[in-house]
């Protein structure tokens, strides 16, 4: 993955919040299906990454933010 300014390219797609949020439900549904192991711990890794970047692109979206003076 390759941060550029407050969006997430991924496969030549750029990511709004709502998609981050859609891809931390996609592993978490995939993770709940599956075994505990490697492969679903790291489908919850990612589900965690996708709800940081949601929260974080929110934030910075966000009307309120301000420049520093």
């Amino acid at each position: 993955f390759a941060a550029v300014n407050r969006e997430l390219i991924l496969g030549g797609h750029k990511m709004k919040q709502v998609d981050y949020v859609r891809m931390a439900e996609k592993c978490a549904r995939e993770a709940n299906t599956m075994a505990p192991g490697p492969k679903r711990d790291e489908l919850l890794r990612k589900m965690k990454l996708f709800e940081s970047y949601a929260k974080v692109d929110g934030w910075i979206a966000s009307p309120g933010l301000q420049p520093p003076n």
